[in-house]
């Protein structure tokens, strides 16, 4: 997850990579099963890493941003479910995804 956050990070040419090749279902389902998990040492750093990649994948890319707030990939539950952790990382990195999740479908509401 890490090393997928750092590919994505600032490079829209790799974010477009990842999406195309199958990793928006990817890293959705891994924030589902961590999710699911979350009482799981392993499952909670899991989530924050998938939640920071998704908040990459999103950042300045209206295509991902869509794609991940669809309601196709179901990404947005997991991540909410992420914001009631008491864990503050876990709360910030999912806060950071869902901003830029849902930028795309604010800005063209306005």
């Amino acid at each position: 997850m890490r090393a997928l956050s750092q590919l994505a990070h600032r490079s829209w040419a790799n974010q477009a990579a990842i999406a195309k090749e199958g990793g928006i279902p990817k890293l959705v389902n891994v924030l589902s099963s961590a999710v699911s998990n979350i009482k799981d040492v392993a499952a909670a750093e899991l989530c924050s890493l998938a939640a920071a990649a998704v908040n990459e994948m999103c950042k300045g890319n209206a295509p991902n941003q869509a794609a991940f707030s669809s309601n196709e990939a179901n990404a947005i539950t997991p991540i909410v479910q992420m914001l009631g952790n008491p864990d503050p990382q876990m709360q910030a990195s999912a806060s950071g995804a869902l901003s830029e999740c849902m930028l795309s479908a604010s800005l063209s509401a306005c």
